[in-house]
């Protein structure tokens, strides 16, 4: 099993910074909810190795990429994309 899977305290950044609790399943699907409650959504990813990939979607229609890599097994560090080109920083921890 990856060490992806679990809950995480993470953080987006890019345009504003925003704390978002994330659950990522065995399967490499996930769901995710930002800590004030207004944006939420899920993920569909695949483990290869220390990295996680794929799409993710809101429930508003925003969608886009992420790639996430394995720091320690506990704290990831990587990047998020949007359909409209918008990029950012993506960090997390258990």
């Amino acid at each position: 099993m990856s060490d992806f899977v679990g809950e995480w305290r993470t953080v987006w950044t890019g345009g504003t910074s925003s704390r978002v609790a994330v659950i990522i399943n065995s399967d490499g699907s996930g769901s995710f909810t930002r800590e004030q409650g207004d944006v939420k959504g899920s993920l569909n990813g695949t483990f290869q190795g220390h990295a996680y990939y794929g799409k993710w979607g809101q429930t508003n229609g925003d969608w886009g990429t992420f790639n996430l890599a394995l720091t320690s097994p506990k704290t990831f560090d990587g990047t998020w994309a949007d359909h409209l080109h918008v990029e950012g920083r993506w960090t997390g921890e258990k």
